[in-house]
């Protein structure tokens, strides 16, 4: 249970139900919707356990129906160089309030140790080809304050100040209320699913490091049997291991055995492309095929269109949210909410941000429109997706037919 925001949302569906059943009994209100029996509480009837069968697989949890549930997503989060006193989340803290749950990336430990990763040389760092960045703990209250409930961590900074970063980072996380993945002491503990209540019932986050680079990964410190590190989905060239594919596999249907719904992260692709390599785009196919109920991207600092793969969505990369600095397109970002209905996704709506001073701030008028506008676009461009814009510039990018 997440102890900071899950209070908050079950008293707000509470007095939901009240009203609503106020309203039944007095006359006023005849029919009860399907949603308004799920926050009254009623259901047909509970549904009938499943039968173990010797060498089976293990049965997914099943939600009662009807189910929607709303998972607000959100790029690169860097705490550091914020204004004094205030929350970078304070503007846009209502969306992820209203989500059943909240991700962010967390880039950068929140530690305040000094023994950098042996793993990033003094060369790179001078030549700006590599970055050590850290956020103070202080600032780490702001996550769940803003409503966050899950931070990914399988980047390429979660290792910048080593295992003991790490450590007061999960540590730190933890005591917050804030669950996290994609790294820990050891790859089976990097691999774990976060999983955290969501309405009536549960969503499960898995996070990988997904770069093509052999360079590049060694860099972000990989976890293995004996080391911490970041969890790691390995490939030769443009092709994903076979090793790794399985391994893939395990851990979705692992997570399914906890959650119906299952959101996959990567932190992959090229800075500052405003579109995803061909082995982007096949390793999201494949995840989506292998049972992902959404797949989303971070890393190019910039935001990459959505697609459609067998009705899962992919958001090739949320941009950065919480970065500084973030000039021009690198401060064009928003909120991504993936609307599900009974364990599948249905939509997905863009909530157009920009960050000014290391603060988020929704947009509003034309330059919403502009950003959603550009959106659609890129999202176009990768084919077949139902847009439409609406109220507020909220973007709102559905399941193509067919």
């Amino acid at each position: 249970m997440v102890p900071v925001a899950w209070p908050r949302r079950g008293i707000a569906r509470g007095r939901v139900a009240l009203l609503l059943g106020g309203l039944w009994f007095a006359g006023l209100f005849p029919g009860m919707s399907g949603c308004a029996r799920w926050l009254l509480g009623e259901q047909a009837g509970p549904a009938p356990a499943p039968t173990a069968v010797a060498g089976a697989e293990p049965v997914a949890p099943v939600l009662p129906e009807p189910t929607r549930l709303r998972v607000a997503v959100a790029g690169d989060v860097t705490l550091r160089s914020l204004p004094s006193g205030q929350s970078p989340f304070r503007h846009v803290a209502p969306l992820f309030q209203a989500a059943d749950v909240a991700i962010i990336n967390l880039e950068g430990p929140l530690t305040t140790r000094t023994a950098a990763t042996p793993y990033k040389s003094a060369r790179d760092l001078a030549a700006r080809q590599q970055f050590l960045l850290k956020c103070p703990p202080a600032y780490a209250r702001y996550l769940p304050e803003a409503g966050i409930d899950v931070a990914t961590l399988a980047n390429n900074h979660t290792m910048d100040y080593r295992a003991a970063g790490l450590q007061d980072t999960v540590d730190l996380l933890s005591k917050l209320g804030v669950a996290s993945c994609g790294a820990g002491e050891n790859a089976a503990a990097a691999r774990r699913a976060a999983v955290v209540p969501a309405g009536a019932g549960q969503v499960a986050v898995l996070s990988y490091l997904a770069f093509v680079s052999e360079g590049g990964r060694a860099a972000c410190t990989p976890a293995t049997e004996q080391r911490a590190g970041v969890a790691v989905v390995w490939s030769t060239g443009e092709a994903v291991t076979a090793e790794s594919r399985e391994a893939l596999r395990r851990d979705i249907a692992e997570a399914h055995r906890q959650a119906p719904v299952v959101i996959v992260v990567f932190h992959w692709g090229i800075q500052k492309a405003d579109s995803p390599l061909a082995y982007h785009r096949a390793l999201a196919h494949l995840t989506a095929e292998l049972g992902a109920s959404a797949v989303v991207g971070h890393h190019p600092h910039v935001l990459q269109g959505v697609e459609w793969h067998g009705g899962v969505p992919i958001l090739y990369s949320l941009g950065n949210f919480v970065f500084s600095p973030s000039p021009g397109a690198r401060g064009e970002t928003g909120v991504f909410d993936l609307i599900f209905w009974g364990g599948k996704a249905t939509r997905v709506d863009f909530h157009p941000a920009r960050i000014e001073d290391s603060t988020l701030r929704l947009l509003t008028g034309e330059a919403a429109r502009n950003l959603s506008r550009r959106l659609l676009r890129l999202s176009q461009g990768l084919g077949k997706v139902k847009g439409e814009m609406g109220e507020e510039a909220v973007l709102r990018l559905a399941k193509p037919d067919g």
